[in-house]
């Protein structure tokens, strides 16, 4: 458990791309009131929209059996991904011996096809934060979501998640803080120097270390406790 490991440390939420659903998700079900050492959350490129993949010919046709596959045929490569539409950052990235396109879990970079199983969990979940945030109960209102600092950052290159999701939460946050505390910044990589030119795989493509810089400057002037109320 990182909050007992860490006592005195500043805890933030970092996601990046299925990452990204990943924390906004858990920071939906995190009560503000109840957890203050969590001082902020960053998403870059978060999987929140998969409206344009729907759109995509394929997909019409497999979205209305997904739940068929995903359960008799839960490893069937069915999902096309979406290539890079800048060819250098492809060839860079592919030129990059420290990056292992074997592994699933290498941010944005895993060549196979998305699987039933996973393609199906991750359609229903965005759909559900989605839901929600259109309905804004409560709960969700109350969560950190909606109570930290957040930095949201996109490439509007980007063809793998659909910055219009990102768009999309700021907006949410935004038209609903009220008295709140919290800070909603959105950027589009290209409005940072240094990182015009990526596409998806923030942490890995050139201009990363740029887009550090920016972070770690966004952390800094985020960690003091005067920021949480």
């Amino acid at each position: 458990d990182t909050t007992k490991r860490y006592t005195q440390q500043n805890i933030f939420l970092l996601g990046t791309s299925f990452g990204g659903l990943i924390v906004s998700l858990i920071a939906t079900r995190i009560q503000a009131n109840i957890n203050s050492r969590i001082q902020g959350i960053i998403l870059l490129a978060p999987a929140l929209s998969l409206e344009k993949v729907k759109a995509e010919p394929m997909n019409s046709i497999l979205l209305p059996i997904a739940a068929f596959l995903s359960i008799t045929f839960p490893t069937l490569p069915v999902g096309q991904k979406a290539e890079s539409p800048i060819p250098e950052l492809s060839n860079a990235m592919i030129a990059d011996a420290s990056l292992d396109f074997d592994d699933p879990f290498c941010t944005g970079c895993y060549p196979g096809k998305l699987r039933a199983r996973v393609g199906k969990q991750t359609l229903d979940t965005i759909d559900s934060l989605r839901t929600a945030l259109l309905h804004q109960d409560a709960s969700l209102l109350s969560s950190i979501l909606f109570h930290r600092p957040l930095l949201l950052i996109h490439s509007k290159h980007d063809t793998m998640t659909d910055p219009q999701g990102s768009a999309f939460l700021a907006d949410k946050i935004k038209s609903n803080q009220g008295g709140s505390d919290n800070t909603v910044n959105f950027l589009y990589t290209q409005d940072i120097p240094g990182c015009e030119n990526m596409w998806h795989c923030l942490t890995q493509e050139p201009g990363c270390e740029a887009l550090f810089l920016y972070l770690t400057s966004w952390l800094t002037s985020h960690s003091s406790s005067h920021h949480l109320r």
